[in-house]
């Protein structure tokens, strides 16, 4: 279940010269047998990934593989130690299209904006931040972030007296 990230580490480890080898140079590494179900199995990759942190995507496809296991979103939520919300945006993330996967490995795009963008737009996502992209890059910059497509957040000590000027206005009006 966790043979190939663990086998890359211990390559490495042999390439800087971890004293891994035995006398005749052949390395012995203890390897235990997992025991679960197929559910049970993807809940490990996942769940052991943690020192080599998965992509955005890769913890949305594997949500959605559990998911297709029958596990709800509270149950997932409990294994990542994330909100059962968080798990319905990521599982949402990898229900996306594929031009949204692309954007969000190449880099063009953060998963959160991307998730955010599948929620509002729906099919039309992925054009729609291709469109971002673009406007980006014209911009200088080298990905979409919510600033390039709401503009820039007004400071909250900008926000917050207006929001009180606008309630005390508020109540002093008369009921009709």
């Amino acid at each position: 279940v966790e043979g190939p990230p663990r086998h890359a580490q211990i390559g490495r480890a042999i390439a800087a010269g971890a004293p891994l080898q035995d006398e005749d140079g052949v390395v012995w590494i203890d390897v235990t047998a997992f025991v679960g179900n197929d559910a049970d199995r993807t809940a490990r990759v996942i769940s052991s990934a943690r020192g080599r942190h998965l992509t955005p995507l890769e913890t949305a496809f594997g949500y959605a593989k559990l998911a297709g296991f029958k596990w709800d979103n509270e149950r997932i939520s409990r294994l990542e130690q994330v909100s059962p919300q968080w798990v319905a945006k990521m599982i949402a993330l990898a229900h996306a299209n594929s031009d949204v996967h692309a954007l969000v490995r190449s880099g063009a795009v953060k998963a959160s904006t991307a998730i955010e963008a599948v929620a509002k737009h729906g099919e039309a996502a992925g054009a729609f931040l291709q469109g971002e992209f673009e406007k980006a890059k014209a911009s200088g910059k080298s990905r979409v972030t919510p600033s390039t497509i709401h503009g820039r957040a007004l400071p909250r000590k900008v926000v917050s007296p207006l929001i009180r000027g606008v309630d005390k206005f508020m109540q002093g009006l008369d009921a009709n």
